[in-house]
């Protein structure tokens, strides 16, 4: 019994303890709302506290965030703008360290502090690092400093750009990189460059994915061979590559097994080039830009049996597809533009190359339609007939005649094809007004007609009465009896 009577009293003791819990819970809840009130009621009475000084530090983070590019090589210069906006800002934006991880090396200008600053505020975060040249004379002193100082960090870098440098700087700054190991280094852009890299060639990149340059090269280092090394493509995903040399091969070593490349783009002469065929091995490859004069060498050594959009400008003679049929089957997308000779001459080998096509988008030029509407070279159907599949056209412009555009939408139409989405694009740049409004309704009967970022102007027309409000009526669309009502004021 006396254990029992034992038991008892603790469990009266702990009871007692709930209750005083609960109350203080319960008055501690009231205090916290009294606390609010207090805050809310001060936060009215002083209204010239603005808003946003009282939104969360995590909330203005993701908002200044936001309103940053994050590919910009501006970056950190825009965050110390934001930074002067006001003393709770700067307080922000200068402890958080992902507003200061684009550090640009002014190579021949510019405070040490200034990066020493920024890889301060970083803290320790991976680096985008840019090295930019002004115009004012080098000073080969400043420069070494500069670059001691972004290469104690090296293995913090995430990706590293050249703008606008100077063959002299360039070369001071690509032997400085020489032998280095940057183990998080995912991208290199050295497009801006007209002369060798190879001096990063020794240099070791185990986690490179997208390599972006010239390849108008001349080695800087003697040992190095002028080929971009093997090892690189374990883990490329995109490449993009101007190369200009009358040289037999490729900068990008023959065979090639790149596994990770998923995007390929080349640009310049390659009609020096001597490839074996099936020699260029891409099993993920999935987009292909060529804009280069004779990819028939290319085109017969690659193999991509996950391709699925390829972009051609402009578009090669019809001979560079031949014995090419059905090579890419599991093609979807095709962009394109067509220059004035070969649009005369295309051969049915074109579409056999690609005979299960989808999309289709097409660059403007003189016999555009001519080129797609009509028979092509060795078959009865047109260029975009031979597609049997396709469901989407784009036209990255509009001005051209309807006539013959819309006669074939007619036939393809009692040939109980599906409807065709048309789309046109100008990318903002160009003033649409009637011609598109023209456009859109000669087209809307036969197809499913898209305006994507076309700027239009239509007619203005003002009306009104004495003592009425003055309207003003727009009519884009008069067909669609789209009108805009905007009452203004009184006449």
């Amino acid at each position: 019994m006396d254990e029992l009577a034992e038991a008892r009293a603790v469990l009266a003791l702990l009871e007692k303890r709930e209750r005083e819990s609960s109350l203080q819970t319960i008055d501690a809840r009231v205090a916290v709302l009294a606390q609010r009130k207090k805050i809310d009621e001060l936060l009215r009475a002083n209204p010239s506290d603005p808003a946003i000084n009282r939104l969360p530090d995590e909330l203005l983070v993701k908002i200044v965030n936001l309103s940053l590019d994050e590919e910009s090589d501006y970056r950190s210069f825009r965050s110390q703008q934001l930074a002067d906006v006001s003393c709770h800002w700067k307080e922000v934006i200068l402890g958080t360290p992902c507003f200061w991880t684009t550090i640009v090396v002014q190579v021949t200008t510019g405070p040490l502090p200034s990066i020493e600053t920024q890889l301060a505020r970083s803290c320790g975060q991976a680096l985008d690092v840019i090295f930019n040249e002004s115009w004012n004379g080098l000073e080969p002193l400043l420069l070494r400093q500069k670059l001691d100082i972004i290469v104690h960090c090296a293995d913090r870098w995430r990706s590293l750009k050249f703008r606008n440098l100077y063959k002299g700087v360039a070369t001071i700054i690509l032997r400085t990189l020489e032998h280095l190991e940057l183990p998080l280094l995912r991208c290199i852009d050295l497009r801006a460059l007209d002369f060798g890299i190879m001096a990063l060639f020794s240099a070791k990149f185990p986690a490179l994915e997208h390599l972006m340059f010239d390849g108008r090269f001349r080695a800087i280092s003697p040992h190095s061979e002028g080929v971009l090394p093997a090892t690189w493509f374990t883990t490329l995903k995109t490449l993009t590559l101007q190369h200009q040399d009358h040289k037999p091969l490729p900068l990008f070593p023959v065979p090639l097994h790149a596994q990770s490349l998923t995007r390929l783009s080349l640009t310049g002469d390659c009609s020096y080039w001597v490839l074996p065929k099936d020699s260029i091995s891409c099993p993920v490859l999935q987009t292909l830009v060529l804009c280069i004069n004779d990819p028939r060498a290319f085109l017969n050594a690659i193999i991509a049996p996950n391709l699925e959009d390829v972009n051609f400008f402009p578009l090669p003679h019809s001979k560079v597809f031949s014995g090419l049929a059905n090579k890419f089957a599991r093609v979807t997308h095709l962009y394109f533009s067509i220059d004035q000779k070969v649009g005369a001459n295309i051969g049915a080998a074109f579409p056999e190359a690609f005979p299960n096509v989808h999309e289709v988008r097409i660059e403007p030029s003189g016999n555009m339609l001519v080129s797609i509407l009509t028979p092509i070279t060795g078959s009865n159907k047109s260029l975009l007939d031979s597609w049997e599949k396709l469901d989407s056209l784009t036209f990255s412009f509009w001005y051209f005649d309807l006539d013959p555009f819309v006669s074939w939408l007619i036939r393809r139409q009692e040939l109980e094809r599906p409807k065709l989405h048309v789309k046109f694009t100008a990318d903002g740049t160009c003033d649409g007004g009637e011609d598109i409004a023209i456009t859109y309704d000669a087209l809307q009967k036969y197809c499913i007609v898209e305006l994507d970022d076309i700027p239009c102007y239509p007619l203005v027309h003002f009306s009104g009465s004495s003592n009425s409000f003055l309207q003003m009526v727009t009519s884009s669309f008069p067909n669609l009896g789209a009108r805009t009502y905007i009452y203004i004021g009184h006449a």
